[in-house]
C-alpha cells in the first residue's frame, strides 16, 4: 500500500494534537499529503439547530493543528473544517471521498459512564471506516 494521503481529525483536546504531531511526522517521512480536520458538531431537533463549538473556535484549533505539523517540517498540510450532527461519519467520509488512505485521531479517555452518555467518536469512527485508524491517547 502506498500512502498518499493522511487524515488527522482534531477536536482541540491534547490526544488530538498529539495524533497531528504523530500523522505529520509520518505523512513527512513518507512524502504523504496531510489534511487536518475539524468537525463542528451540532444537534438539532423540531425547532432548532444548536453548534457545540463556535467556528472561531474550530478556526483556532485548526491553526494551532497547523501549528504542529509545520513545527514537524510539514509544509501545504490543507486544513478543513467541515460542520456535521455527528463528526464520526463525517471524518469516514471525508477520508473515503478524498481517498485517505490512514487517519489518526485523539482519544479523551472518557470514563465508560461519560463514554455511555457522550459517546466516543474515536470508537464510532473504528466502526464507522473502512480506512486503518490510529487512535493517540
Amino acid at each position: 500500500m502506498t500512502i498518499r494521503h493522511i487524515l488527522c481529525a482534531v477536536d482541540g483536546s491534547e490526544p488530538s494534537f498529539r495524533a497531528v504531531a504523530l500523522g505529520a511526522q509520518i505523512a513527512k517521512t513518507m512524502g504523504a499529503q496531510l489534511t487536518i480536520v475539524s468537525i463542528r458538531c451540532f444537534h438539532t431537533d423540531r425547532t432548532a439547530v444548536a453548534g457545540i463549538q463556535t467556528p472561531e473556535e474550530v478556526d483556532h484549533i485548526l491553526s494551532q493543528a497547523l501549528e504542529i505539523a509545520q513545527h514537524n517540517r510539514v509544509s501545504g498540510a490543507r486544513i478543513v473544517q467541515l460542520s456535521a450532527p455527528d463528526a464520526a461519519t463525517a471524518i469516514a467520509d471525508y477520508a473515503k471521498e478524498h481517498d485517505a488512505q490512514l487517519i489518526f485521531a485523539g482519544s479523551s479517555g472518557k470514563g465508560a459512564l461519560k463514554r455511555l452518555a457522550l459517546g466516543s467518536t474515536s470508537t464510532d469512527l473504528l466502526q464507522t471506516t473502512d480506512r486503518p485508524v490510529t487512535i493517540v491517547h
